[in-house]
């Protein structure tokens, strides 16, 4: 399995290859990567992090679309774990923290929060 493939088993993985080891995370335990010149950091449940050598977009296109929504463009989150969204354009996530929706992403992230209401 490359860097970032994911398994086919219905708990739903992703190997992600740090610069010490290669760890296997559940998808639903992401809250959000952040992207910072050519480096991706996982925010993973539990408060653990990893910092792999791959650019965001790369996860952007094998996570799954309906799940995480690259609302900022150092930011890709995973919406179940979306707690609030502020109308001045920042999302609150389960884990407090902040993160910035860019303008023109807003309306993309906008549309996806309606159709959970």
């Amino acid at each position: 399995m490359e860097q970032g493939e994911m398994s086919n088993q219905t708990s739903r993985k992703i190997a992600l290859k740090t610069y010490d080891f290669t760890q296997i995370v559940d998808i639903e335990d992401i809250f959000y990567c952040f992207s910072d010149r050519g480096y991706t950091t996982f925010y993973l449940k539990g408060n653990v992090s990893l910092m792999v050598s791959k650019v965001i977009k790369h996860f952007e296109n094998i996570l799954p679309e309906a799940q995480f929504i690259r609302c900022h463009q150092s930011y890709l989150i995973n919406t179940l774990h979306i707690h609030k969204y502020f109308k001045d354009g920042q999302i609150e996530m389960k884990d407090g923290k902040i993160i910035p929706v860019s303008s023109r992403r807003r309306e993309c992230v906008l549309e996806f929060i309606g159709k959970l209401g």
